[in-house]
């Protein structure tokens, strides 16, 4: 029996049907896949998160953690999105006016019930499914929405494009909050609850940075260097050791234990820590990280990061760091940070010899490392030091001030007690300078700043017991959250929508449970701070308050004034021999480092900076 015209048109449509409905399927598990890697995003961009320690990261070395996840998440709902697009095209569910051909496929659709989305439509009714923002189904264009979001921050992170352009990629990766948004209307509040406990935790550690960024710190001296660079003295808040602070006598090797009952518990850090600094003058909106070369045992009270004049925001900084007089000026500064490897300082001690290698500016996470070992080998207790081999490759010869800064004094005058460190430094453009000829050792330009009252050293954003505060802030903002969304589903939308999900508005529900998510995060993050600050305060109050430090103030007495704690302490009296005899300068040649890698046969090697 032949079959009728009908017939083979429904048999062609079921064919069509089949493959039609591989591809929806295929797009709807794309995007549970996206879903998955938007869970685990935001987690390695949490710099003040407690997970990070936990599995040995720190803050900088899990973005590249970030960039696999945000390439694999986009990638997967770029697919997801053209499948849809695709299929809606193939369904003709893109145009304006339907055929009667089209019309029986889907009636087809209908009966078959192959697919969940709500194709059935009468003959010439309009559905245009990529404008089409359902009330209560899924919001196709608050996904198109979060979509052109997540393309605009991938393509300008970029390697090429981020390093050419970084302000164009730190101003569009502010776009992740419209692409939160928009992802959560899209996906509704039950597939969101995936990429909610990520989206929690980054919103604590985000709140928590920015209420302690608005605060001004104290910025007590910066160093104008003939290369160019700015070393930049904040203070801190000094350390506490069982109500001591531990020195050295000058003369001899006897301990020295001061009376430090009146410091608050301090800030402590690790060697090779990173700080992100903001100078409202230069840009309100710009933060860029520089390594610390500073060590919270050697300086107590002072935190200090070197930036190298290279780049708008460099530029400008310098130029207005030189434009202020020698003394008494003032200069707005905002921090985050510092954020400390989690592995800390102890695994270094445990090789004979330590082998360091820099180029240009990479020196300076080397720098908090001597400083630490400076101080490692002051202490009686400390059995040996290993040995240190320093190789650091400049471009110009003006470039080796930054030497001076290794060990903290004046021009590298002081030595290193106990430490047994040798200094390579290569000049790859340039002769070696003729004897008597120091034209190339221009003095420092010294910068002293009056601290204004509102200024305060820097300190841990939750104080002392800081991962304490942190997890009772992430259960009790979550508890509010949970408590809130209780409320408005039991009182506000169950008394309407009888749990149907058909009657109350899914983007008003998803707005509802993003504003509570805010203000529970908010409400309890800002509680948390200002107890914390107002006991910061009241602590502070108790450290003896100093007028500021002078021109004539030597180095070690700068390195102490700066906390404002009025403590009488001292160092241990340096100089067994002069950093520069432990310096070999070479001109005109890059260093050779398999050989000396193998004729030291040195053990551990650590990697800054070196092109």
């Amino acid at each position: 029996m032949q079959l009728s015209s009908l017939q083979t048109d429904v048999l062609r449509a079921t064919d069509v049907l089949r493959w039609q409905a591989e591809l929806e399927k295929a797009a709807r598990r794309l995007g549970t896949v996206g879903s998955l890697c938007c869970a685990l995003l935001f987690l390695p961009v949490a710099r003040g998160s407690a997970l990070l320690p936990l599995v040995g990261l720190t803050s900088e070395s899990s973005i590249k953690y970030h960039v696999w996840l945000g390439n694999m998440a986009m990638v997967f709902f770029t697919a997801h999105g053209f499948c849809y697009v695709f299929f809606w095209a193939s369904t003709d569910q893109i145009h304006l006016v339907r055929t009667p051909l089209r019309w029986q496929y889907n009636q087809v659709f209908k009966i078959q019930s192959k697919l969940r989305t709500n194709l059935a439509c009468m003959p010439g009714q309009p559905l245009i499914q990529m404008t089409k923002w359902a009330r209560t189904r899924v919001s196709n264009v608050a996904g198109e929405l979060a979509l052109l979001c997540g393309l605009a921050m991938w393509a300008t992170a970029l390697p090429r494009i981020r390093r050419r352009m970084f302000e164009l990629f730190y101003y569009a990766h502010h776009l992740y909050v419209p692409f939160i948004v928009f992802s959560a209307l899209h996906m509704g509040v039950t597939v969101f609850c995936f990429v909610l406990p990520g989206v929690f935790l980054f919103a604590v550690d985000r709140c928590l940075r920015f209420l302690r960024s608005r605060a001004r710190v104290r910025l007590v001296s910066s160093r104008l260097l003939p290369s160019g660079a700015v070393e930049l003295n904040f203070a801190k808040s000094p350390c506490k050791q069982d109500g001591y602070m531990q020195g050295r006598l000058r003369g001899n090797d006897r301990k020295k234990r001061v009376r430090t009952d009146n410091f608050v518990s301090g800030l402590r850090y690790n060697p090779t820590s990173t700080l992100f600094i903001n100078v409202p003058c230069v840009s309100r909106l710009q933060w860029h990280p520089f390594s610390v070369t500073s060590s919270s045992s050697l300086e107590p009270d002072t935190l200090s990061v070197v930036v190298k004049n290279r780049g708008g925001w460099t530029r400008r900084l310098y130029e207005t760091i030189s434009s202020l007089p020698p003394s008494g000026g003032h200069l707005g500064v905002s921090v985050e940070g510092p954020y400390s490897p989690a592995a800390g300082f102890t695994p270094l001690l445990r090789h004979d010899s330590l082998v360091m290698v820099s180029g240009g500016i990479g020196i300076t996470p080397f720098i908090s490392v001597i400083r630490e070992l400076v101080y490692q080998s002051g202490m009686a207790e400390t059995a040996s030091m290993p040995r240190l081999l320093l190789v650091c490759v400049f471009r110009t010869s003006a470039e080796l001030d930054m030497l001076d800064l290794l060990v903290p004094g004046a021009g590298g005058l002081y030595g290193t007690p106990r430490l047994d460190l040798r200094i390579e430094a290569f000049v790859t453009s340039g002769s070696e300078p003729r004897a008597g000829n120091d034209a190339h050792k221009r003095p420092c330009q010294q910068v002293w700043y009056k601290p204004w009252p509102s200024d305060a050293p820097v300190s841990p954003a939750l104080g002392s017991n800081g991962w304490l505060w942190l997890g009772a802030v992430v259960s009790s903002s979550f508890a509010a959250f949970l408590a809130l969304v209780a409320a408005l589903q039991r009182f506000y939308i169950y008394p309407v929508d009888r749990d149907t999900n058909h009657v109350y508005p899914w983007a008003a529900r998803t707005m509802l449970n993003l504003l509570f998510l805010g203000v529970s995060v908010a409400g309890v993050s800002g509680a948390a701070f200002l107890w914390n600050k107002r006991r910061s305060a009241e602590e502070g109050k108790k450290i003896k308050s100093v007028d500021g430090p002078t021109p004539g103030m030597s180095p070690v007495s700068l390195l102490h004034w700066a906390g404002g704690g009025g403590v009488e302490r001292e160092l241990e009296s340096l100089p067994t021999q002069p950093l520069a005899q432990a310096t070999n300068v070479h001109f005109g040649h890059r260093p050779d480092l398999k050989s000396k890698l193998c004729r030291a046969h040195f053990i551990f090697r650590r990697t800054s900076g070196f092109v």
